[in-house]
């Protein structure tokens, strides 16, 4: 899956807020897909809020980008259910957007061999 730019409008709230760090982990396999909005920074934080009022930004900012990336990735989550995903990361410090898959193989273990008896 190929990254999408980021709205505007989200982008300048997440640099307003302080985060360096937006990630979209999609997952899916089972006939549903899944979105995980995480956004995370060192320097999140503004002068004269209180922790309470940025933890509600915080998650409206994640709520609204989840919003924002359904609308944007198009991700079933259709399978055969085998686990599978997506990750998007938007970098605000290196000003990049990235995008990785990743799946879950099946991997067959070693075949035994006995005699076929009956009791």
């Amino acid at each position: 899956m190929d990254a999408k730019p980021l709205k505007k409008e989200l982008y300048e709230r997440v640099a307003a807020l302080g985060a360096d760090i937006v990630t979209l982990e999609f997952s899916g396999g089972s006939d549903e897909g899944y979105l995980y909005v995480d956004v995370r920074g060192d320097n999140i934080a503004r002068y004269g809020e209180s922790t309470d009022e940025i933890r509600k930004e915080i998650h409206r900012l994640q709520s609204d980008i989840e919003e924002w990336a359904w609308t944007v990735y198009e991700y079933s989550g259709a399978g055969e259910g085998i686990s599978y995903g997506d990750t998007i990361t938007y970098d605000f410090n290196n000003q990049t957007m990235s995008s990785k898959e990743w799946y879950h193989a099946v991997k067959e273990g070693e075949e035994y061999h006995d005699t076929l008896e009956t009791q």
